[in-house]
């Protein structure tokens, strides 16, 4: 059994009461919030975006959303698409990094939040 993530918390307490765009297998940590959206929908209208770079899984093929238990089905797109969506939002001038804790990222249009790499 894995043990719980804390970095987890400190994640939900950096976005508290934005809209967020989360990387679809995290969907499920953050349902309390009143505007959450599947990456990559919503990039430019949500005041965040949320992922977790690492696979869910070590099942990577097929690349295929549809075969569950894949990278794909869990990040509900190929893992091309993931990657190019990724870029895109590395390239938006309109989000800046504001927490890299290896996993976990936090893009965000607040520029009252700091970034922070451990």
């Amino acid at each position: 059994m894995a043990s719980y993530d804390n970095r987890e918390l400190l994640v939900k307490k950096i976005i508290e009461n934005q809209s967020v765009s989360v990387q679809s297998n995290l969907g499920a940590h953050f349902t309390q919030k009143s505007i959450i959206y599947r990456f990559p929908k919503k990039i430019g209208e949500v005041d965040s975006i949320v992922l977790r770079l690492e696979s869910p899984t070590k099942t990577i093929t097929p690349d295929n959303p549809v075969y569950i238990g894949t990278l794909a089905h869990h990040l509900q797109m190929t893992s091309a698409t993931y990657l190019d969506q990724v870029e895109k939002l590395l390239l938006n001038k309109d989000y800046k990094l504001v927490y890299w804790d290896d996993p976990w990222v936090i893009f965000s249009k607040d520029k009252k939040l700091h970034l922070k790499i451990l």
